[in-house]
């Protein structure tokens, strides 16, 4: 990855095809690309045609097929001519009548295939200030394989801040080390400080001993961002919490990485989204799954089995009620039944962020039963308990939802994270963010009903310590 403008020109090839020239351009926060002379493989859109000698004829197919063939990636290997390698793995090709491709991740320093396997990554997070206060050479294994995570002061750029470097303990994918480390490290950082954090300076290398390669990507090359106030102080980012995270991040199928995204679309789209998510991360925590937690498999499959023969027996005595669809969509009504729902599921979240900051919920009574009944007007669409309801009051209750449901999956991740829960709550209490989400609520509860001003005091909020 580059800090700078790349351009070059250079000869460029793909496996089994001639070498063409090409203008290579990297530059911060966005894909690499290159344009070349000619085509590097044959273009399915494109005919060409010599009617009578002397004379060409190019044409160019609209089939929606051929565009899609001719979009397929490929991996590219270039020679710039300053002599460096880069390769251009999963480039796709954004020109017709030249082309033009645009990589997925642009590797230098040497040519490797896109199913390439790296033994360790290391990677710098935004600003260095962030990471100032990590010690060179502080080290911690990553608990689910044995992975280690060090904390690396650079021999050259003595002001680009302290290396994090993760030493995997199997030989993984770029596309692995991306998800499992690069995503969940900068999650965890978005999380904590609550700043729209970029990593840079990625490099992975082969084999122990081999070259640090600098990869080049718009997700891994966004220019540096500015430092500003934190919801927590950076030294929670120890390299202890970072490798504990990498393991639970990774059981968490990558739904953390989107809690820091809410809160950027429509008001509908935050609502499912983070109404889902609450869902998600509680199957994926240790939170308590079923409603019969004593019983045995065998006695639970009874129980489906005895449901759908009931259901099927009585269909037949019913008219217009075909037995075997009756049973097929009792079989499809129960298969989950022994599952805690989503009532639950929220509430099990709540009163655990709850127990550590009251102060998100105060507002909102039933927060629980509100999440599900948000969730259900968007994805289920079912009958409104009160078919009256204006429509202002129905966006004003997802408005709530998708104000408070970011803080309330940002605060239970932290504390899965290991953060204290008396430190979170003093961070909040002083989080402009924070305080300006507390009282947007208490406002809009107060216009729906929910709660009183005289009992509940805040609409006069005391004054936060940072503006949001």
């Amino acid at each position: 990855m580059r800090d700078y403008c790349l351009v070059s020109e250079g000869w460029f090839w793909s496996t089994g095809g001639g070498r063409v020239r090409g203008e290579f351009l990297a530059e911060p926060g966005q894909n690499a690309e290159v344009s070349l002379a000619s085509a590097v493989g044959d273009d399915p859109r494109v005919t060409v045609e010599h009617p009578v000698p002397g004379i060409t004829v190019t044409s160019v197919a609209g089939e929606a097929a051929k565009y899609v063939a001719a979009f397929a990636p490929v991996d590219l290997h270039g020679q710039l001519d300053s002599g460096e390698l880069v390769s251009l793995l999963s480039a796709q090709n954004h020109g017709l009548f030249g082309p033009r491709y645009v990589a997925g991740v642009a590797v230098f320093g040497a040519h490797v295939p896109g199913d390439q396997l790296y033994s360790a990554v290391r990677f710098r997070i935004d600003v260095p200030h962030w990471t100032t206060h990590l010690a060179d050479g502080e080290t911690h294994a990553v608990p689910d394989d044995g992975s280690v995570l060090h904390a690396v002061a650079p021999q050259e750029d003595a002001d680009g801040g302290m290396w994090l470097v993760y030493e995997s303990a199997q030989p993984r994918s770029q596309r692995d080390l991306g998800s499992r480390v690069l995503g969940a490290c900068r999650a965890l950082a978005r999380l904590a400080l609550d700043q729209p954090l970029a990593l840079r300076t990625v490099e992975v290398r082969v084999c122990q001993d081999g070259e640090w390669l600098p990869l080049h990507s718009k997700a891994l090359s966004a220019p540096v961002s500015g430092f500003s106030d934190s919801l927590l102080p950076p030294g929670v980012l120890t390299v202890e919490r970072f490798a504990n995270w990498i393991a639970l991040s990774d059981r968490l199928d990558g739904l953390a990485l989107t809690v820091p995204e809410l809160g950027e679309d429509t008001v509908q789209s935050q609502v499912l989204v983070g109404t889902s998510l609450v869902e998600g991360l509680h199957r994926r925590l240790p939170y308590e799954q079923s409603q019969f937690p004593a019983a045995s498999g065998g006695a639970r499959d009874r129980v489906k089995k005895a449901a759908r023969n009931a259901a099927k027996d009585q269909a037949a005595k019913e008219e217009r009620m075909e037995p075997d669809l009756v049973r097929t969509a009792v079989k499809d009504a129960v298969c989950h039944f022994e599952d805690v729902g989503y009532r639950t599921r929220a509430h099990d979240i709540i009163s655990e962020v709850t127990s550590a900051v009251p102060e998100l919920a105060e507002s909102v009574p039933d927060l629980a039963g509100k999440l599900m009944a948000a969730r259900n007007d968007i994805a289920h669409r079912l009958v409104l308990s009160d078919e009256k309801e204006p429509l202002a009051d129905r966006i004003d209750r997802w408005v709530v939802i998708s104000s408070v449901t970011p803080w309330l999956l940002r605060l239970l991740l932290l504390l899965h994270a290991g953060i204290d829960p008396d430190a979170l709550h003093t961070a909040c209490l002083s989080s402009g963010r924070f305080g300006f989400v507390r009282a947007n609520v208490a406002a809009l509860a107060h216009d729906l009903g929910w709660v009183t001003a005289a009992g509940l005091g805040l609409l006069e909020l005391p004054p936060v310590a940072r503006t949001p």
